[in-house]
């Protein structure tokens, strides 16, 4: 057990050695322990940090394998090597480490330019990220081009903070346990702090808990070109990584004044206080676009109606159209798998996150909505003792009946304190709903269910590849005669 010796001072603000400006330069739901003493051998259990080390151990990725990546479209011949025996990376010209499961994740080519400007704001290079860290910027991407708005990079420094892991790591011919200086760094929403006048603006919860445990031993070298501006510049390769140990800035600072800034947290308040996160990620799913990608957004945008939503909604004109013969039972639940590889299951904390942050309780997803594809409530959670959480999510039907609003709590004003108020209250229309009952939520749909439907899915040729690309299941960590529950294996296999 860790003991902490605390001495507790009496405090006098007028002889305090701490002017008021500091005592005040304190991040919401944080407090001043300058006054107090502790114990540091105590906090830290007597031991000390494990040292940092480059080694990442020889690699799973065959020059077979990664070859194999390329012919199944994960990205071009020749973007991509496998190393050659190193444990410690040793990249050429222009290349960078990267992990398989960033492709599952959501990494593709082209990149975006702003993705090494934000990198670079938290002195990170790509080995550095998890693949929740490429989930929450293929969200931010998404919410604000989808809502008009430009990506910033000043923005998104505003917007999130970086959280490093502290990764343990072991090697086979050594004792001695380090700190990991890869695949450790993902992103979160930045802390509200009064004194720079920041407020907390955040996409409802929605987080993969686990990752598969040997994914970093899965890593191989990649050269990611970046077109300049100007085609007499050429190319260059800004993520080029140096096998150094890193300093990261856990909150990078941000421009306000630069242009494009305001736009892109306008435009994210504004798709944080409609939809939630898992909404977003089926959004781009079945459109089949991959957010950290250039140019994939169209030109001309529309005004999209949601049942239930006061105000109609911005969304790009992808001209999608739903597959002939299929269900909107079918397509849903494709994309409510897929959804599952990026994000895991959907649990009781990304449920009571949707209530905080979208005041309207509205399921929304504006893909499935230009294909004319119909979609119920998301079904409640369930927790382990098969208790529900006590209300039902909030239905959108492509049609003008009434949309079911569930009662479990108030719900705070979430968009009140929202950038320039872009997202407003909506006191009244919550008013209204809290006075309406709804039933206990239906169970969650099951592993079980999902894979009964697979064949049925393949029979009739519902996106036979998935929205993803499909990771073999060997790929994924899914061997012969190896347990694996429906959900994965179904998308695994290609």
């Amino acid at each position: 057990m860790v003991r902490v010796r605390i001495t507790a001072k009496e405090f006098d603000p007028e002889n305090s050695d701490h002017p008021a400006e500091e005592q005040q330069n304190l991040s919401e739901g944080e407090q001043d322990i300058s006054q107090v003493d502790v114990d540091p051998s105590g906090l830290m259990g007597g031991k000390e940090k494990p040292p940092p080390t480059l080694r990442f151990g020889r690699s799973l990725a065959t020059k077979d394998l990664v070859d194999g990546y390329a012919r199944r479209g994960y990205f071009e011949p020749r973007v991509c090597r496998a190393p050659e025996g190193e444990e410690i990376p040793d990249p050429r010209e222009g290349e960078c480490a990267v992990f398989r499961d960033f492709f599952v994740a959501g990494l593709r080519f082209p990149l975006d330019h702003v993705v090494p400007e934000i990198l670079s704001c938290f002195g990170l290079k790509l080995h550095q990220l998890t693949p929740n860290a490429f989930v929450e910027m293929l969200k931010f991407f998404w919410a604000v081009k989808t809502f008009g708005g430009p990506v910033s990079a000043d923005a998104f420094c505003r917007l999130y903070e970086m959280h490093p892991q502290g990764r343990k790591v072991s090697f086979e011919d050594d004792d001695q346990l380090y700190t990991a200086q890869s695949g450790c760094c993902l992103f979160h929403p930045r802390r509200s702090n009064k004194v720079q006048k920041i407020e907390r603006i955040e996409l409802s919860f929605c987080q993969k808990n686990k990752w598969e445990d040997e994914w970093v031993q899965y890593w191989f070298y990649a050269k990611i070109a970046f077109s300049a501006s100007d085609p007499s510049c050429g190319v260059s390769y800004p993520l080029a990584m140096k096998v150094r140990l890193f300093i990261y800035v856990t909150k990078a600072d941000f421009r306000r004044t630069v242009p494009g800034y305001k736009d892109c947290c306008v435009a994210f308040a504004s798709a944080a206080g409609v939809i939630s996160g898992r909404d977003m990620i089926e959004e781009f799913l079945a459109a089949k676009v991959w957010p950290l990608t250039d140019g994939w957004l169209p030109g001309n945008f529309s005004k999209i109606e949601i049942s239930g939503l006061k105000d109609k909604l911005p969304f790009p004109k992808f001209h999608l159209e739903r597959p002939a013969g299929v269900s909107d039972d079918l397509i849903v639940e494709e994309v409510e798998q897929e959804d599952v590889v990026l994000a895991g299951p959907y649990t009781l904390k990304e449920y009571d996150s949707f209530v905080e942050c979208c005041p309207a309780w509205i399921r929304v997803n504006h893909s499935l909505l230009e294909m004319k594809v119909a979609y119920g409530p998301r079904k409640a959670p369930r927790d382990k003792k098969g208790r529900g959480s006590g209300g039902s999510s909030s239905s959108v039907k492509v049609s003008d009946e009434p949309t079911s609003k569930r009662t479990k709590k108030a719900v705070p004003e979430a968009g009140a304190s929202r950038l320039l108020n872009v997202v407003s209250a909506k006191a009244s229309r919550l008013s209204e709903a809290a006075k309406r009952t709804s039933g206990r939520p239906p169970l969650a749909p099951s592993s079980k269910s999902f894979a009964s439907k697979a064949e049925e899915r393949k029979k009739k040729g519902i996106y036979p590849g998935g929205y993803s690309f499909p990771i073999d299941k060997e790929d994924m960590g899914f061997h012969e005669g190896a347990p694996c529950d429906g959900v994965q294996c179904s998308l695994a296999s290609s």
